[in-house]
Formats: structure tokens, C-alpha cells, sequence
């Protein structure tokens, strides 16, 4: 979202090409693309204004997905968890 800052859009216009684009060019807006009664409610919380600063959409305190809260410290461990397991598929496939 931030090249798309740096090429021109506002961080609106880049969060909505990020949300709303994908539901409205398949015709899902009435399940996808906003918080609202009866849609599908997974969405990123952040820590600061992403309208203000784009950069701010890296910094996320917590996800819901599918009804589950994942804070910062579970988001933590399943980065370190992927990371581990991406490093030792690295390795694997180095063995002769």
C-alpha cells in the first residue's frame, strides 16, 4: 500500500484498493469490504492511523480471523513458529 502512496493515491484510496476492490470486482461487497451486521468481520487493528501514515499498516497490535482475537505475543510466536519451519526447509533442501 505504500508504493501505491508514493505513486500518487491517498492512504484512503490505498486502503480501499486493499479491501474493497477485490470483494466489489467479484461482486461480494455485501459479504466483504467493510465492518458491518452479517459480513465477514476479519480485519487487522493497528497501533496508529494508517489514514495519517500508510507505514502504520505495519504496525499491527492484533488480528481477528474467523472470531479469534491473535494478539501481538500469539502473532509473535506463529512468525517465529514459520520462521523455524522455513529455516529448516532451507536446510533440508541444501543436504546433499
Amino acid at each position: 500500500m505504500a508504493l501505491y502512496v508514493d505513486r500518487g493515491l491517498t492512504p484512503a484510496q490505498a486502503l480501499a484498493s486493499a479491501t474493497r476492490a477485490g470483494p466489489a470486482w467479484f461482486g461480494l461487497l455485501d459479504r466483504y469490504g467493510a465492518v458491518a451486521e452479517g459480513k465477514q468481520a476479519d480485519m487487522v487493528l493497528l497501533t496508529a492511523n494508517p489514514l495519517e501514515d500508510i507505514h502504520a499498516t505495519k504496525a499491527i497490535d492484533a488480528v481477528i480471523l474467523r472470531g479469534t482475537l491473535q494478539d501481538r505475543a500469539k502473532l509473535d510466536a506463529l512468525l517465529a513458529e514459520t520462521k523455524a519451519k522455513v529455516a529448516a526447509w532451507n536446510a533440508a533442501a541444501t543436504r546433499p
